[in-house]
C-alpha cells in the first residue's frame, strides 16, 4: 500500500521546486526503484504536475490493485473454513488466467492494431493483477501469523 502512495508522492516531489533534499532524494528513490521492473515512457504514464509517475499506467494499475486488495483483506476478519480454502486454492490457475485476461487483451489489441490504448483502459486491464498477487501473498501469509 505504501507503494501505491509512494509513486504519485514521488512525482508531487519532483514537481515541486520548493521540496527539501532529503524528499528529493527519497523522491529519486522511487524512480529508481520502478525503473527496475517498468519502463517508465512518459507517453504511457499518468502525469502529476507534468511530471510523469515513476510507473507506468499499467504497472500503477497493479500496484493500487494489490494496495485495494491488501486495504480490503487487512480490514476483513481473518476467519476462513478449511473447505473453502481448499476450493479456492484449487482454482489459483483459472483466477489467473482471469486476472491476466485484460492486459493480454489490451497488449494483442496494441500490437495487432498498432494503436496505443488510453493509460485508463492500461490502468484497469492492471489492476486484476495485482488484486489477485496481493490476494494470494496476504492469503498465504494469514496461517503464518495466525500460527505464532
Amino acid at each position: 500500500m505504501l507503494w501505491a502512495v509512494a509513486l504519485p508522492a514521488a512525482a508531487f516531489a519532483r514537481a515541486r521546486p520548493s521540496t527539501p533534499w532529503a524528499g528529493r532524494v527519497a523522491s529519486a528513490a522511487v524512480y529508481v526503484a520502478g525503473a527496475v521492473v517498468c519502463h517508465q515512457r512518459a507517453e504511457r504514464s499518468f502525469a502529476l504536475a507534468g511530471v510523469a509517475l515513476p510507473a507506468c499506467a499499467r504497472c500503477t494499475g497493479i500496484y493500487t490493485g494489490a494496495a485495494a486488495a491488501a486495504a480490503i483483506l487487512l480490514t476483513t476478519s481473518t476467519r476462513r473454513s478449511s473447505s473453502r480454502s481448499g476450493l479456492i486454492s484449487g482454482h489459483v490457475r483459472a483466477f489467473a488466467c482471469l486476472a491476466v485476461s485484460p492486459t493480454a487483451l489490451t497488449v494483442a489489441y496494441e500490437w495487432s492494431s498498432a494503436r496505443a490504448t488510453s493509460n485508463i483502459v492500461r490502468l484497469l486491464a492492471g489492476m486484476p493483477i495485482g488484486l489477485l498477487v496481493a490476494w494470494l501473498v496476504m492469503r498465504s501469509a494469514r496461517p503464518l501469523a495466525q500460527s505464532e
